[in-house]
């Protein structure tokens, strides 16, 4: 059984989906199973990870091999209390995983964690501690990393890069791109020749369900798609894919740009796994199914 946390959240809906469609038994972790929409045989349990103490003892009926940490509260909020928040959640993750005897442990990361990446971005490359959300993302993978092995617990800790697709929040930049066109209206951006990598959300999902099955090491790996996309090729391809004509002489470069895209070695070689899903694909099935 496949405990995962964030089931509710952008990427959550598509890891459960992707389980059960592979027939894995699944329960999920959630403050109201009112609110939580089951997408088919999935158990539910209430409980609200602040406060593990008071619900853990319901853990005891299930019999859980692996956990996937997807949840994170507040975002985009990245204020000290809510990061504070979050790592003291993702400790009691770590005591749910001893106290139950869960074998694996698979954690969301972020190419966030990075400090100032440019061009192919290694896992052993510098991290971040220029914000409180950072900080606290490489703080708990630093405390994972010892707590796992001390426990007998595999950890892996997935950076990802810039995940769209259907069901992300309408401020991100994809649907706000879509959005605005919906509207008529040419969508305002402060970064339109910003490159960074962006992998759609089915394909995160495969990655996540494929670490679930398979034998490996405790390790981080990035996922993404392995190559940068302009911003400004994005609104390209949502215009082409809408049937809309647009003058991109109003977007400017500001001489600041980034670019910046995953080294995803260590998933190809642990995974045998390549992204498969190209950004005007992941775009159109975003728009299809709007």
């Amino acid at each position: 059984m496949v405990l995962v946390t964030g089931a509710s959240g952008f990427i959550g809906k598509h890891v459960v989906r992707t389980l059960l469609d592979n027939h894995v038994e699944v329960l999920i972790l959630t403050r109201s199973k009112e609110s939580y929409n089951c997408q088919g045989s999935e158990s539910v349990v209430e409980g609200d990870l602040l406060y593990y103490d008071e619900w853990k003892q319901q853990l005891l009926e299930y019999s859980i091999d692996t956990c996937i940490h997807l949840a994170w509260m507040g975002i985009p909020d990245y204020s000290y209390d809510m990061s504070k928040d979050n790592i003291i959640c993702g400790f009691k993750v770590l005591e749910l995983c001893r106290d139950n005897k869960i074998q694996k442990l698979i954690v969301s990361g972020s190419c966030w964690e990075y400090n100032n990446p440019q061009g192919r971005v290694f896992v052993e490359d510098n991290v971040s501690v220029d914000n409180y959300f950072k900080i606290a993302k490489n703080s708990l993978l630093n405390v994972s990393l010892r707590f796992c092995k001390e426990n007998d617990i595999r950890l892996n800790w997935l950076r990802l890069f810039y995940v769209y697709g259907e069901g992300q929040k309408s401020q991100s930049l994809i649907p706000h791109i879509i959005e605005s066109f919906e509207r008529g209206n040419v969508p305002v951006l402060n970064g339109a020749y910003n490159k960074n990598d962006f992998v759609y959300v089915g394909d995160v999902a495969k990655v996540i369900y494929d670490v679930c099955v398979k034998d490996n090491d405790n390790t981080v790996i990035n996922v993404g798609m392995g190559k940068s996309i302009m911003v400004l090729d994005i609104v390209k391809a949502v215009a082409k894919a809408m049937n809309i004509e647009i003058d991109q002489s109003i977007y400017t470069s500001n001489g600041k740009e980034v670019d910046y895209y995953a080294d995803y070695n260590e998933m190809n070689q642990m995974l045998g796994w390549v992204p498969n899903t190209p950004i005007n694909i992941g775009i159109k099935q975003m728009i299809n199914k709007k």
